[in-house]
Parts: structure tokens; C-alpha cells; sequence
């Protein structure tokens, strides 16, 4: 009896338990659209164990107790709910946008959507809406200026150039500075195609801008820890567009733009004298081409042309002074080669995507198309791009979606900067009195421009070539295909856990045929062939568990746990001929010698294990922290595995004491964040390797190759800290994000040279040199004024950084090509990249030294002579709103940073600087001369012609009189738009339409005498702050239609 009468109690208990449960169902919808909204979560306000998750077409069932008195709705980026039961058992919600929120919502590392109140480190997030208002076919350049931390240079205005990108400043002294792109949670590659003679295009050009959906940036090592040694420089986190679960129709946009483009900046020249030279008397002689490159020759005033005398440099007749001048002689001209010589630039950019979702998945299609014709003639960057990406629900508990995309990349480049080839080397030594058209009138075209009848180049000295035969003879086309997918898999296991499975592959090849004409200067007049191919192929996987529970009222905890394994295979081969039998044909079957043909296959693969543990108090209160294992394949067994930790907290005080309406500060949090992570070694370092050296008595021989092998390298080891706040005032109105950080990179791996008797050159080792970073960022938001239908905001990012090398003597940056007299190098206690070059003679007090003859001596060792890392950065934009008009533009500062401005230095030595006009003038420098009768200093008092101080130092003169500082204010964008009220439209077959206008580089304030001071000789690399005849920038002026159906 006691048993039946134990169960029959058990029964009834559970029975009465069950009844005094209820089971509520209901729809979740988005405000404005009404799609259902999947993965909001729902929880019993007094019970928050109790909850779940709304499903793809925003349906959810919970089960509650009878006491049960208020459901709470939640989603990120959208106003928290709050729902009374009273009795109900449907209970449908509508949610809607928080503006705030959805400003602080950012992508994580492995692609994890985060409310920026739960970090404990600084993340920026740019909007689609931001990457609008530039029309750059490259999303690295539509980043300037806007992310405080980021440094991006534009290296030239040619169609396809690669920008230099650090954040944070530069941490190694050997690898990459270049931060980790990750598209949709993939890591992608980011290299560059060109060759050491013409400008660099990056990877990052295949993608369409149009295609993207917002920028996460990624700044500090805690950010982004859980990429390990792929994210030692940070992250740009990209999440591309997709089609919306939930919609009911089609959505079709086509944009579609125009962009104007000529030159914003160029070296200023002298146009009174002609070629020429100083005779020993200090008499200006002319002397044309055949004899003289320099301008140092008379007045042109004083010159004339002589018809019956035939001159093939010169469709006029022979240059002739006045005595020898018949009657009516003409005066020579002054040729304008310069101005002449650019194009306007003209760029489209054509963009169409569908997309559009049934019940239970969605999609979106899109593909575009961009031409761009330079400033330079005959420079051009095509691109053609398709992507498509979908979504659907396996099950109720299994989503699947993935993306696909193509492109095609097609780009010809011309020679920049130190080579006898080089467009700009050519232009700007021209002389004033050469006409480097021959007055045709198509100069391009028309090969009688730069060629005489047989076929020989028509230029103004024997040494350089001339732009237009540079332009159609010396060239280097790359073709590029790439293409990218990723499969992704979610599973929610049971309530709270679920599992995803991420896989992706990044594959391209890229043609590369670049030549030079025989005839051409730059090969003593060899003609020359490369024909390269490079392939890259990037497998990435990821599979990753999370846990979520609300453990009570207070407390909530996150888990993370994950597997990544990343394999990366990358070839090239290069075939290499000289003398092509057959003119203009570029094809190595036209070489008469085809001198070297060598390829390369480098492996490498990296698998991790990582986690992320988070806990929650009260939302308001964030303590995180990761750890990541790494096993790389370019490091020795001992070496190989490493792990690196990072802890990261978050307290939002205002929270804490109940200040949420205060009306003065109405949010302020704190943050910190400690991090370790470490950057691997380059493959093929461990070991001995043979290098093929051609053929000995008809067979294939190798030699031992000059790198020796080094089996003890370890991984260069980062740690970091960072603090910071984030503070609301006026609810909202005014917004300050504030960070200091510090960052310290040991165990640098750089190549160090060795004793020959070793059989070796070099060996890459760990040194005890170190790098550190120190710096702040300031970014303030605010809207000062908002009233009926205008808006006026404003944002202010402001970043300053110290990069300094620590412990180490000496060390030349390996990116130092083009100027043998000037390059980046590395020295203890000074920063990073410093200008090393030749200088003048100082005296212990620093005064300069004076020879007996006026001019100031040049030291015999060379020394710093300049910083080419500025001292802060800022950017101002401003955002007008009235109606449906918007008005955006931005200025961009940088405040010090020299350049080396080698361009000047040689214009001046030849006499084509706008500074030589001061040629006869004497000068008197201030100095010192040695008194050998009294043995002692004295004050410099002999006058020297400026024109023989020109002359005097060789063709690039001396390094530290080409320094300039650098700094600039330019206003960076400029953009209005006007959006078609509904109404307007409403008898068209369009949903939505704008019209816009943009520039950018519209104004540029610099002291600096070169082209535009944002430049770099040796593009994205370490070296940095030298312009060598560098390819000039772009001021742009934009037209855009964009129409939603």
C-alpha cells in the first residue's frame, strides 16, 4: 500500500506541476519592413534560466509558470522589449532599430556579432553608409581617415595602386606590418602583383567595394587574439551584403558612377633656361641632346631657332644664339612638357544585385563592372566581379548558407620612380627647351613623338628615356583571376549550445608580361621580357562550439571553444629573355636569348585550438578572456607550438549607480585589456636548400644557396595592454571613446649577415631587438544640432603613436630599392624606419662646417637625417542632413613626418627646379670655416653662387638637404547626396533613387615641394618617407545614380 499510495502522490505532483505551466507562442517582426526577425531571445523576466530562441520566420514557444508576469524580448542592435502575460498565451512583438545600438554593434574575431558594451578593448565599425561617400574602387583607400589608428598611404594615383596600411604603427622589422583581412569569417590573402620597376596592385583591389556591408577594424593584439600569428598587426573584419531571411520580394539595385580625375600636386620647374652648361667661366652654353642632359645652359630669351638648319630633335631648326641667328629668327619656346603630358583620368563603375528570401532561405546575386583609364596615358585597371550567397534552413535546428565570388582583374602598369625607364624620371628632367612631342599633335599615338624614322628613340639625353616612348614601349600587364567561397553550417544542439562549422577557399592566379623595347635606356638598350605566373590557394576551416546560459538574474555566461586549420600553397615562375627579334611583338618566343627560367612552391600550414570564456553581471559588468594554441609548419618541432593568452574587462559604471537617465553623462564605461600573441617565422628557414644555377657541361647543376639554416627560430612574441573609456553625454548627443595602449614585439626575426667562412651570407635568427608601440586615440561623435528635419553631426578621430627600436645598433629596412644614398633603417632609440642618408659636416655643437671655398662640406659617414612617422594624425567629418540632402565631408591632417624628396634633388643638380631661377644669385651660408692660422671656428663670410652650390654634390646631391616635412590638412572627401522622397517617385517603376556628387583630394595644404607628400617609393612595404620620381596623386570629381526596384 505505502508504494501505490508513494506513486499515486508522484503523479498528481507532476501532474500539478505540468498544469501550472503554459506554453506562449507569438511572432517576432521588424518595424518598418514587418520580416520576421530569427534569433531574438526570449526569457521570463523573473526567471531568466527559462528562455529560448526565436526561429527563421521569427515564431518562438516558450513554456512559463502560471506566476509568470513579463516576457523580455532581446536582439542586437534593436530596443529591448518588454512584454506583460496578463493571461495571454500569443504574444506577437514588433522590435525596432536602437540608432545607438546599432552604432556599437561590431564583428569580433572568428566573425562573432558582439554589442561594443561587452568589450573590453576598442573596436571601430565603418557602415556602408560611410564607405558611400568615396567612390575608390579599393576598400583599403575609402578607410582614409576615418579610423583613428589607421594609417593608410596612397602610394600614386595610377589606376590599381596598392595602399600601405598599418594599425597602430608597425610592430616587425622583417615581416609584413599589414593588417589580417577576413571576409564573412574567412581569412583572405592580401599580397601584391608587380615587379621592382613599376607600381604594386594588392589583392584586396579583386574585391567590389559595392559588395560590402560594413568594416569592423580590429585594432589591438586582445582584439583579435583568437586569429593568433595571422593577426599579429590586426584585423579588418568584412561582412559583405546578404539577402534578408524573411523578405517577400525581390530586391534589385543598380548604381552606377562616373569619376574625373587630374593630377593634384607636381614639383614646381624653372622655364627661362635652356640645356646646357656652366663653362669654366660660369658662362651658360647651350648644348642640345646629343651632348648635355642638364639645363643649365643660357636664357631662352637669348636663343633662337635656325630653319636652314635641319634638326632632328626639333621640327623648328637648330637652337642657334643671337650672333648666329639669321634675319626674323624666331625665339626658341618654352615647351610645357609637363602639363602636356596627363590626361584627365576616367573611371565607371557599374553595380547591379538581386536579392530577396522565401520562408526559409534567401539569397542575393550581384555583379559589377569597373574601367579605368589613368591620368598617365595608356595606364588602366579593369575589373570585372560576380558574387552570389544564399541561406536556407535545413531543419528547425540546422541553417546552412554560403558565398561564392569571382573576379577579374586586368591592369597595365608603367615604370615609376628610380629607373631610367620611369615616366616621372623622364617628365621632370626633361629640359624646357626640348620638346618631348616633336609637335605632333597625338603624342601618344604617334610614334613620331619619341621615334626617329629608323626606329631609334627620339629623347632629350642618351641616358633616360622619353615619356611617351616610356609609355608605349616599357610596360607591364597583369592579368588576375581569383576566386573565393565559403560553406558555413550552424546546429543548435539544444537550448543555448550550438555548433558551426566554417569553410572556405581563396584561390587566384595572376599573368604577369612586363618588357622594355630594345632601345630603351633602363637595359643600356637590351629590350627585355618577363613572363610571370603566380598561383595562391588559402583552405581555412573552423569549427566552433558555443555555449549561452543565463545562470540567474545576475549573472550570464558565454563559452567558446574552436578548432582552426589553415593550409596556404603558393607558386610562381618567372621566364626571363633579352633582345626581341621581331619589334613590339613581347612574346619570349620573339628573344633571342632566353636567360633565365626559374619557379618556386612554398607550403605552410597552421592549425589552432582557441576558446573564449565570457561572464556577464547584471549587463553591466564583462570579464572575457581567450587562449589560443598554434602548431605552424615553418618552425622546428621544439618551436612549433605556442600559446597566447589574453583576459579582457568591461564595466559600464553608469549602470552600476543607476546614472542611465542621468542628463549630463547618461552612459560611461571602462575597459582594459591584457594580450599575448605571436607572428611565425617566413617557410624554408629551417634547413640548407640548393638553388639551380643552369646548366655545366649540358646538365642541370645547383649550388648550396647563400641563406644558412636555422632550426632554433623561435616566433616573434607580442604583449599588450590597453585601457580605456567610453563615455555618453546629453544622452547620446556627444559621445568620447578614449584608449591608450602599449605594445611590445621581442624575439624579432631579421636575416643577419654571417662570416663567409661559414660557406654562408646570412642566417634569419631571433635578436634581442625589440619594437615598441605607445599611443592614444580620441574619438568624439556628436550632433550639435537636431530640429524638425535637420541634422548636423559631427565625428573627430584623433591618434598619436610613438614606434620606437629598442636594442638594437644597426639594421636596413629589406625594402630600400631605388636611392643608394637614402633608405629606412633600423637603429636602437630611434623609431621605427628612420631616414638614413648622406649629411652635411656639423661641428660637435652642431654647427655646419664651410670649406675655404663658400660651400658647406658633406660629412664622410652618413647619419639620420630625418622621421618619416608623423607625430599625430586627425580626422574631422562633418554630416549635414536636411530632408532628404545629405552633405559629408571630411579633413584629413597629419601633423610632421619627413619625406625624403629625391625628386627635387636631382631637378635641382640638372637645373630643371623652379628653385634654380635663383641660379646667379650668391648666397652666403650660415657656418663655419676652420682658421688653420688661429686654429679655430670662424663664421663663413664667402659668397657662392647658388647655381655652383647646385651642382656641386653629384646628381642626387645630399640626403639631408632633400628633407621636408610632410605634414598636411586636405580635405580627404567631399560628398552630397539627394534621396527621392517616396512620393516623388511613387509613378515610377523604382522603390528608391539618389543622385550624388563626390571629390576627393578637392584641397591640399602642405609645404612639402614634391608631388603629393602621401607617397612612398618602395609602396606597401617597411620602407617608408622616400619620393624618387614617385607616380603623382589624383584630385577626383564623382557622379552617381543608384535606383532601387
Amino acid at each position: 500500500m505505502s508504494k501505490k499510495l508513494l506513486l499515486s502522490i508522484l503523479f498528481f505532483a507532476l501532474n500539478a506541476y505540468a498544469f501550472s505551466q503554459k506554453t506562449i507562442t507569438g511572432t517576432i517582426t521588424e518595424k518598418g519592413s514587418n520580416m520576421p526577425l530569427p534569433g531574438v531571445t526570449v526569457i521570463v523576466k523573473s526567471d531568466p534560466s527559462k528562455g529560448t530562441i526565436s526561429g527563421p520566420d521569427g515564431k518562438y514557444s516558450i513554456q512559463v509558470k502560471d506566476d509568470a508576469q513579463v516576457l523580455v524580448f532581446s536582439f542586437i542592435g534593436m530596443k529591448t522589449v518588454e512584454e506583460q502575460i496578463q493571461g495571454r498565451s500569443t504574444i506577437n512583438v514588433t522590435m525596432a532599430d536602437d540608432a545607438q545600438l546599432l552604432e556599437d554593434v561590431v564583428v569580433t574575431a572568428i566573425g562573432v556579432k558582439r554589442e561594443k558594451r561587452e568589450l573590453g578593448y576598442a573596436a571601430q565599425n565603418v557602415d556602408e553608409s560611410t564607405l558611400e561617400k568615396t567612390t575608390s574602387s579599393d576598400l583599403v583607400s575609402k578607410l582614409s581617415g576615418r579610423v583613428a589608428g589607421l594609417s593608410i598611404t596612397q602610394n600614386s594615383g595610377e589606376p590599381g595602386a596598392a595602399a600601405n596600411i598599418a594599425i597602430r604603427g608597425r610592430s616587425s622589422l622583417r615581416g609584413s606590418n599589414y593588417p589580417l583581412i577576413v571576409v564573412d569569417g574567412i581569412p583572405i590573402s592580401n599580397s601584391t602583383s608587380n615587379t621592382s620597376l613599376t607600381g604594386q596592385t594588392s589583392r584586396s583591389l579583386d574585391l567590389n567595394p559595392e559588395d560590402i556591408e560594413s568594416i569592423s577594424v580590429l585594432k589591438g593584439a586582445s582584439a583579435s587574439a583568437l586569429y593568433g600569428i595571422e593577426a599579429g598587426n590586426g584585423v579588418l573584419m568584412i561582412t559583405t551584403k546578404k539577402g534578408k531571411a524573411g523578405e517577400k520580394s525581390t530586391h534589385i539595385t543598380i548604381k552606377s558612377s562616373v569619376t574625373f580625375e587630374n593630377v593634384n600636386k607636381l614639383p614646381e620647374r624653372q622655364d627661362k633656361y635652356a640645356q646646357g652648361f656652366w663653362a669654366l667661366d660660369g658662362t651658360p652654353t647651350y648644348e642640345g641632346p646629343e651632348a648635355q642632359r642638364a639645363s643649365w645652359g643660357p636664357l631662352l630669351s637669348t636663343l633662337y631657332y635656325d630653319p636652314s638648319i635641319e634638326n632632328p630633335y626639333d621640327v623648328n631648326g637648330a637652337i642657334v644664339t643671337a650672333e648666329n641667328a639669321p634675319a626674323g629668327a624666331k625665339r626658341i619656346n618654352a615647351y610645357d612638357n609637363v602639363s602636356n603630358f596627363f590626361n584627365t583620368g576616367v573611371k565607371t563603375d557599374n553595380y547591379v544585385s538581386v536579392s530577396g528570401a522565401g520562408k526559409v532561405a534567401n539569397y542575393m546575386a550581384s555583379g559589377g563592372y569597373v574601367n579605368h583609364k589613368g591620368i598617365i596615358p595608356n595606364s588602366e585597371f579593369e575589373r570585372a566581379t560576380f558574387k552570389i550567397s544564399g541561406g536556407t534552413e535545413l531543419s528547425d535546428k540546422i541553417k546552412m548558407n554560403g558565398i561564392m565570388s569571382y573576379s577579374n582583374t586586368a591592369n597595365v602598369k608603367l615604370n615609376r620612380g628610380s629607373n631610367a625607364s620611369g615616366v616621372m624620371f623622364g617628365l621632370m628632367r626633361s629640359p624646357v627647351s626640348f620638346d618631348i612631342t616633336n609637335n605632333v599633335s597625338d603624342p601618344v599615338g604617334n610614334s613620331a613623338s619619341y621615334m626617329f624614322p629608323d626606329g631609334s628613340q627620339r629623347t632629350w639625353y642618351n641616358d633616360t628615356d622619353n615619356p611617351y616612348w616610356s609609355i608605349n614601349k616599357n610596360q607591364a600587364h597583369f592579368n588576375s583571376d581569383r576566386f573565393m567561397s565559403s560553406l558555413n553550417f550552424n546546429a543548435e544542439l539544444f537550448n543555448g549550445f550550438t555548433a558551426t562549422y566554417r569553410v572556405g577557399i581563396d584561390q587566384f592566379t595572376d599573368n604577369g608580361l612586363t618588357y622594355w623595347s630594345n632601345g630603351s635606356k633602363n637595359f643600356y638598350g637590351d629590350g627585355v621580357l618577363y613572363v610571370d605566373q603566380s598561383q595562391e590557394r588559402i583552405i581555412n576551416s573552423d569549427l566552433l562550439f558555443n555555449y549561452e546560459k543565463q545562470l540567474n538574474d545576475d549573472w550570464k555566461i558565454v563559452v567558446l571553444a574552436g578548432h582552426n586549420y589553415k593550409a596556404t600553397r603558393y607558386y610562381s615562375t618567372t621566364m626571363e629573355g633579352t633582345n626581341f627579334i621581331i619589334p613590339d611583338y613581347y612574346n619570349i618566343s620573339n628573344v633571342e636569348t632566353v636567360d633565365n627560367q626559374y619557379d618556386y612552391t612554398s607550403r605552410k600550414r597552421i592549425v589552432g585550438l582557441y576558446y573564449e570564456a565570457k561572464i556577464n553581471f547584471k549587463n553591466y559588468l564583462y570579464l572575457s578572456t581567450t587562449g589560443r594554441n598554434d602548431w605552424s609548419s615553418t618552425l622546428s618541432e621544439e618551436n612549433s607550438s605556442f600559446f597566447y593568452p589574453s583576459v579582457n574587462a568591461s564595466w559600464i559604471f553608469t549602470e552600476t549607480f543607476g546614472m542611465e537617465k542621468n542628463k549630463y553623462l547618461s552612459y560611461g564605461k571602462l575597459r582594459a585589456n591584457y594580450a599575448h600573441v605571436a607572428m611565425d617565422a617566413p617557410a624554408y628557414n629551417l634547413y640548407n636548400y640548393y638553388t639551380p644555377s643552369g646548366t655545366t657541361h649540358g646538365l642541370t647543376s645547383y649550388y648550396i644557396d647563400s641563406y644558412m639554416g636555422n632550426y632554433n627560430i623561435k616566433p616573434e612574441d607580442t604583449r599588450s595592454i590597453e585601457i580605456g573609456t567610453d563615455l555618453r553625454f546629453f544622452t547620446g548627443r556627444l559621445n568620447v571613446d578614449f584608449t591608450y595602449y602599449n605594445f611590445n614585439v621581442t624575439d624579432q626575426i631579421v636575416p643577419a649577415t654571417v662570416a663567409y667562412s661559414t660557406g654562408y651570407a646570412q642566417l634569419l635568427q631571433n635578436i634581442d631587438g625589440k619594437v615598441i608601440n605607445n599611443g592614444i586615440e580620441l574619438l568624439v561623435t556628436g550632433t550639435p544640432v537636431e530640429k524638425n528635419d535637420f541634422k548636423w553631426e559631427v565625428g573627430v578621430n584623433f591618434a598619436k603613436n610613438k614606434n620606437v627600436v629598442k636594442d638594437i645598433d644597426f639594421l636596413e629596412v629589406a625594402d630600400n630599392a631605388g636611392v643608394a644614398s637614402t633608405k629606412s633603417v633600423f637603429i636602437g632609440g630611434e623609431e621605427y624606419g628612420i631616414l638614413y642618408g648622406t649629411r652635411w659636416m656639423r661641428t660637435e655643437d652642431g654647427r655646419r662646417v664651410i670649406g675655404a671655398d663658400g660651400l658647406p662640406e658633406v660629412d664622410s659617414v652618413s647619419g639620420i637625417v630625418g622621421n618619416p612617422n608623423p607625430n599625430w594624425t586627425m580626422g574631422i567629418t562633418n554630416t549635414f542632413t536636411y530632408k532628404g540632402w545629405t552633405l559629408d565631408f571630411l579633413f584629413d591632417i597629419k601633423y610632421k613626418g619627413d619625406v625624403y624628396n629625391g625628386t627635387a634633388n636631382v631637378m635641382r643638380s640638372l637645373g630643371t627646379h623652379a628653385d634654380t631661377e635663383n641660379r646667379d644669385e650668391e648666397v652666403t651660408f650660415n657656418g663655419v670655416v676652420w682658421d688653420d692660422v688661429n686654429e679655430e671656428w670662424i663664421e663663413n663670410s664667402t659668397p657662392v653662387k647658388w647655381g655652383d652650390y647646385y651642382q656641386s654634390y653629384g646628381l642626387v646631391g645630399v640626403s639631408e638637404d632633400a628633407i621636408e616635412d610632410a605634414s598636411w590638412l586636405r580635405l580627404r572627401t567631399l560628398s552630397l547626396t539627394y534621396d527621392f522622397p517616396a512620393k516623388t517617385i511613387e509613378k515610377l517603376p523604382i522603390k528608391g533613387l539618389s543622385l550624388g556628387v563626390s571629390g576627393n583630394n578637392l584641397l591640399l595644404f602642405t609645404n612639402y615641394k614634391g608631388i603629393d607628400p602621401e607617397t612612398n617609393l618602395s609602396g606597401v612595404s617597411n620602407s617608408m618617407g622616400r619620393d624618387y620620381f614617385n607616380m603623382p596623386s589624383v584630385r577626383s570629381y564623382s557622379f552617381t545614380i543608384k535606383m532601387n526596384f
